[in-house]
């Protein structure tokens, strides 16, 4: 590279830095007084932690009002056609749910919201993520984190813009995730869950909600294994029981298949409907041994898969509880098909004698590939930190497949409280579609790989892998992780 574009380049990562902090201070800091309402609105079901109301009359990037990390900002759509903008900082690696609460709370506002990303020169400010009806009224959104801390920002308007008034209120929160659910039940921020719900931890205001209430919709089974579906138009999310039992629109599930259900509201009040989404005898699950307990999608959007015990299946042969097998699927739904392989060994990587019980492989890209985050049941020590049943653990710089390794290992989170993690996912969704809705039914047959919106960073690694000539170390490693 030429001196002079070096020097360029080299301002712009200063004045990005030195921006940064700038941005950080002058946003509400989460974990101040509670939040003020305004006149007319009922109290909110979640805790508030900006200090200060702040609303909104904008219509641009540069207008945006800084906000942060679990501050939820409170706006109002007034006039008609108003757009507005809320501004904050995402984190290197770090996955972000935003939510508008509105309708819930008895505003006529239906808002929609985008989520945008400024990666710098070249791509710029790009929309990665957009949602409009989560579970049938206000929109949530999940994306994956960047290499490199970003200014982010959040859009919220009405559907096709031309509504607004005085009473159109909303809040908007950000802040990361994980979703979990525990083998017993208990209670957390003043509320009660079982062994069949899911709970989300939001990070940066350290509160906890009911997300999936499994006595809503008639499930009585441990939930223990889950994972959320990259439809970012819908609530949809993966499921997987302890034991055999009956499962509303679907039957007799046992504890080798998986669900879905697609969410008409979340939370405290959880409605929606299940379909069969994997069903394991077909594909060669069916001994005690491969019960699931752990699942996730992956990076490309295949199923990953743990089980309780050992097992034995086509194009893997035998592979232990400690393992994460792969579903490289042909179809879904009633009549399952699809290709196994080894995806991590956990015996290459100190696992041997325990049993991975929850699994979740990152979307955020970092400098060392895609991490893997998992739970286990029984204690041990890897890479010199201990772990038992209430950890997540993570494996850094992993190399996946039969020669599984991990560069380092580092506990994430202490979930003591909880007693043992039975499900997790972090909520960063950005794989493709696989498995397409045909309106409110599950289309089975029309299964296809779907890359309809190509993800910003699928955009740049096709940038950077089409390039023909490298010209910096960064390049060559960013090519490396890209291509796999």
């Amino acid at each position: 590279m030429p001196r002079r574009n070096q020097v360029i380049v080299g301002l712009f990562i200063l004045a990005l830095l030195t921006a940064i902090p700038v941005l950080a201070q002058d946003a509400p800091e989460a974990g101040g007084d509670t939040l003020p309402l305004p006149s007319g609105v009922a109290s909110l079901p979640f805790a508030m932690t900006q200090q200060k109301p702040i609303d909104t009359q904008d219509d641009g990037f540069g207008s945006a009002i800084p906000i942060a990390c679990g501050a939820g900002g409170f706006g109002r759509i007034d006039p008609a056609g108003d757009t507005d903008y809320w501004r904050f900082i995402l984190p290197a690696e770090e996955a972000i749910v935003a939510r508008v609460y509105a309708m819930e709370g008895g505003s006529p506002l239906d808002a929609t919201l985008r989520l945008f990303v400024n990666l710098g020169s070249g791509p710029g400010t790009v929309e990665v993520a957009t949602n409009d009806d989560f579970d049938g009224r206000d929109p949530r959104l999940h994306a994956a984190g960047y290499p490199t801390s970003s200014f982010a920002y959040l859009q919220v308007r009405a559907p096709g813009h031309p509504t607004g008034g005085a009473g159109h209120w909303y809040v908007a929160i950000g802040d990361h995730p994980p979703y979990v659910s525990a083998k017993t039940a208990g209670t957390v921020n003043g509320f009660s869950y079982a062994p069949g719900d899911v709970l989300v931890h939001y990070a940066c205001s350290d509160t906890w909600e009911l997300f999936f209430d499994a006595s809503d919709v008639g499930l009585s089974l441990n939930t223990n294994g889950f994972a959320m579906y990259p439809n970012t138009q819908s609530g949809r999310f993966l499921l997987t029981f302890a034991g055999k039992g009956n499962v509303p629109q679907v039957g007799t599930v046992l504890p080798h298949d998986v669900v879905e259900f697609v969410a008409s509201d979340v939370g405290a009040d959880t409605a929606g409907v299940f379909r069969l989404f994997l069903d394991g005898s077909d594909v060669g699950l069916s001994t005690s041994g491969e019960k699931l307990d752990g699942i996730a999608l992956d990076k490309d959007g295949e199923l990953l898969l743990s089980t309780v015990g050992n097992g034995n299946i086509a194009g893997v042969g035998a592979f232990a509880d400690e393992d994460v097998i792969r579903l490289d699927a042909g179809s879904y739904g009633a009549a399952t098909t699809g290709t196994w392989s080894m995806f991590f060994d956990g015996s290459d990587v100190g696992l041997g004698g325990t049993d991975i019980n929850s699994v979740w492989q990152s979307r955020s890209l970092t400098a060392s590939g895609y991490a893997m985050y998992f739970s286990v049941l029984n204690n041990l020590g890897l890479g010199g930190l201990p772990f038992d049943d209430d950890d997540i653990a993570r494996c850094d710089s992993p190399t996946y497949g039969p020669n599984s390794w991990c560069a380092s290992w580092s506990k994430v989170m202490d979930l003591a409280f909880l007693g043992t993690v039975d499900a997790l996912d972090r909520g960063d969704a950005r794989a493709p579609d696989k498995y397409p809705l045909a309106g409110s039914v599950i289309d089975a047959v029309s299964y296809t790989h779907l890359r309809a919106h190509e993800t910003v960073l699928d955009l740049v690694c096709r940038l950077l892998l089409e390039k023909k000539k490298t010209t910096s170390l960064f390049d060559v490693n960013m090519k490396q992780k890209c291509a796999h």
